[in-house]
């Protein structure tokens, strides 16, 4: 059964501007009854949109209580009023996932009912979400998503609470899942859960936090094997005598692998987030700790300025703030922006989502808070652009048969914005032996492809590419930069020479 309108018309309190950072615009709150829980963010709807969904517990309100709500952005760039699912239980909906379980292409809401087990609502090719199918475990209190076992498929990753489990429960390929696995993780409760390659073997692992209990690591990543299955937990701590708040993951130090990040700590001076860097033994190194606003709880990595990097997102229960720590150029991250938020005192490890609801390419932030139902602040970072430009210059006009030549290739980033960039050069002409010297580049037949990382306003590098001349006629160099902020000037972004063959 679905339920629109349970809630009335649609009621939007606004706050005031942001403390310090100027990503966001005030935030907006959305009434749904009840006592929200976790939130997520995908297209559920099957417009090619992303759609904020929600889920509520028990809090009084037969109508509202123990249910999954789905915003729909609308072709406006808004949220419609909501659409509301029962979960067709009295267990807590303690969280919430967005992916294609059933295979469809279509993506489906992923629900953890606390201590009864993992609940799949498909999406239908109406837009709608169909009725849930439940598949029994403990662990169901925290759900992930991530590819598993190397399949392709999309499957679950699960916790529950204190249970020193975590659970995956593959796709069966048929549109469910396969009854759930448990593998060994240390959590004690106020736990949270997330998936992705943090040891390097580009399959993603488990990563497990464990909210209380000193004795109990903060961290267990449970390593996904190459030959199915997972490993032995490695554990990891903070500092002794430290519990922590919330988890995630993504590259926060610039090299390509993928970090974990953790909030820990409650009033300052002991609130703090810490950054395991993921080594090349594909291991986590010591944390780099930075200090936070009091009581950071949930944790999401994304990038919200759009300059390439991802970020840190963090809310800080009872403190009307929620945090956002920018990734420097050298990788780190900055000091902490503040935004306002309406008061709770807390927020689930799963009350925090990132991403575009708006559909104008900036980050948004979604919180579900018990108080104020579901709190949106909308991005305001700029499309970044750059203007790239090249530059093809050549060793001589003319060159000897079965000679040497060389192009000489000019890249340069004339701002505002710092972007990565590839290049292509299109050798003609039949030239021999060709070579370039810069390492980020390759030789495929007749054509040199390179791909550099972060390049800042104003810089230029320059690539040489040589060969052996033929024994005639003319070579040629024709050249492409492409990059990842968009360009104002496209008209620069190619340039050609040649050499006469005589």
């Amino acid at each position: 059964m679905i339920v629109a309108g349970a809630v009335g018309a649609l009621a939007i309190a606004t706050g005031v501007a942001g403390a310090a950072g100027t990503l966001f615009q005030p935030y907006q709150a959305f009434n749904v009854g009840s006592w929200p829980e976790a939130v997520a963010i995908g297209d559920v709807t099957g417009d090619g949109r992303a759609d904020v969904v929600m889920t509520t517990g028990y809090y009084f309100d037969p109508a509202n209580d123990n249910r999954v709500w789905v915003f729909a952005q609308s072709a406006a760039g808004t949220l419609a009023p909501p659409v509301s699912y029962p979960t067709g239980s009295t267990a807590t909906p303690q969280s919430i996932a967005v992916g294609d379980i059933t295979g469809d292409g279509r993506k489906d809401v992923v629900v953890g009912l606390d201590g009864v087990g993992v609940q799949v609502y498909p999406q239908l090719a109406t837009g709608v979400l169909g009725a849930p199918a439940v598949t029994p475990t403990a662990d169901g209190r925290i759900v992930r998503l991530g590819n598993l076992n190397g399949d392709g498929r999309l499957d679950v990753a699960a916790v529950g609470w204190g249970t020193n489990t975590v659970s995956v429960l593959l796709n069966n390929g048929a549109g469910g899942l396969q009854a759930p696995v448990s593998y060994p993780a240390q959590h004690a409760g106020y736990d949270d859960l997330e998936v992705g390659d943090v040891t390097g073997d580009a399959r993603d692992d488990l990563v497990v936090m464990s909210g209380q209990t000193y004795a109990v690591p903060n961290l267990s990543v449970v390593p996904q094997l190459a030959g199915g299955g997972f490993g032995p937990a490695a554990e990891y701590r903070v500092a002794p005598n430290t519990n922590s708040n919330g988890v995630g993951i993504g590259d926060l130090t610039g090299d390509g692998r993928k970090d974990v990040v953790l909030s820990f700590g409650g009033n300052r001076p002991s609130s703090n987030l810490a950054v395991f860097p993921q080594t090349s033994s594909g291991t986590l190194g010591a944390p780099v700790v930075s200090p936070s606003y009091d009581i950071p709880e949930p944790v999401e990595v994304a990038d919200v300025d759009r300059d390439g990097r991802a970020d840190v997102v963090t809310l800080h229960g009872g403190w009307n703030r929620a945090g956002v720590y920018l990734q420097q150029p050298a990788g780190g991250l900055g000091s902490e922006d503040l935004y306002e938020i309406p008061y709770a005192s807390h927020y689930e490890a799963e009350g925090l989502a990132v991403g575009d609801f708006s559909g104008d390419g900036a980050q948004d932030l979604a919180i579900a808070d018990y108080n104020h139902g579901l709190v949106v602040l909308y991005g305001t970072a700029p499309q970044p652009t750059a203007d790239m430009s090249v530059d093809v210059t050549v060793s001589a006009t003319r060159v000897k048969p079965r000679k040497s030549f060389w192009f000489d290739v000019a890249v340069r980033n004339g701002g505002p914005s710092e972007t990565s960039a590839t290049l292509a050069v299109q050798l003609g002409g039949q030239p021999t032996g060709l070579s370039v010297n810069d390492a980020r580049c390759s030789v495929g037949g007749s054509t040199v492809s390179c791909s550099f990382g972060t390049l800042l306003a104003g810089s230029a590098l320059s690539v040489r590419v040589a060969g052996t001349a033929p024994s005639k006629g003319t070579v040629s160099a024709s050249a492409t930069v492409d990059g990842a902020a968009t360009d104002p000037n496209p008209a620069n972004d190619t340039d050609s020479a040649s050499i006469q063959i005589r």
